[in-house]
């Protein structure tokens, strides 16, 4: 795997402990952490951060763990360096994808379809293909988590528009994008994906 992905979980974060690792942070991290008034917001974005660090040690990039910065967008980069991450977080599990070069990911539990949403937002053979499948609620978050995926790694996340992005039947390239490789997971009740230049 020429990326590093990491997942983890919120839980292992007790009152108990929470000093202690928010403490091991860099103090921009730490203030950012603390900005979010919900305790659970603040654990996912420590995890997150935690998680970031494992990715930047396998990549022999640790020495830039503090050089992590939030730009004039509000995104977390490490400025004048070749790495690029990513996070996303779900309830309790969180998810960290780093990379020498441009990548997105997204996590999300797996409910059932949401067809409204998919009938919006998705182009219609997308639709097709929800609607024709044996589990239709995973190939609604599988196509959800690719464009998400997609969205952050051009650095527009939420401003970007995902009924712009189309992905092909076998869920692994974004149409119109055929320098970008797509890898989706199932695991247990959630659906993960990255989204990175092929190299």
């Amino acid at each position: 795997m020429n990326y590093s992905l990491k997942i983890g979980k919120i839980y292992k974060i007790t009152e108990e402990n929470f000093d202690e690792n928010l403490g091991y942070l860099p103090k921009a991290r730490q203030e950012h952490v603390l900005k979010f008034k919900d305790r659970n917001r603040q654990k996912q974005s420590l995890v997150a951060t935690l998680l970031l660090e494992e990715c930047l040690k396998e990549l022999g990039a640790l020495d830039l763990y503090n050089d992590v910065i939030e730009d004039e967008n509000g995104q977390w980069i490490i400025k004048d360096s070749d790495i690029h991450f990513s996070i996303s977080h779900c309830n309790e599990t969180v998810l960290v994808a780093a990379a020498r070069f441009p990548i997105g990911c997204d996590i999300e539990l797996v409910k059932d379809a949401k067809m409204d949403v998919a009938k919006r937002f998705f182009s219609e053979n997308e639709v097709k293909q929800i609607e024709t499948s044996d589990r239709p609620e995973l190939v609604f978050y599988a196509y959800w988590t690719i464009k998400e995926s997609y969205l952050k790694l051009t650095g527009k996340g939420l401003l970007g528009s995902i009924e712009d992005v189309e992905v092909d039947d076998s869920l692994t390239m974004i149409k119109n994008h055929p320098e970008l490789k797509v890898e989706s997971v199932f695991l247990n009740d959630y659906v993960m994906s990255v989204v990175y230049e092929k190299r």
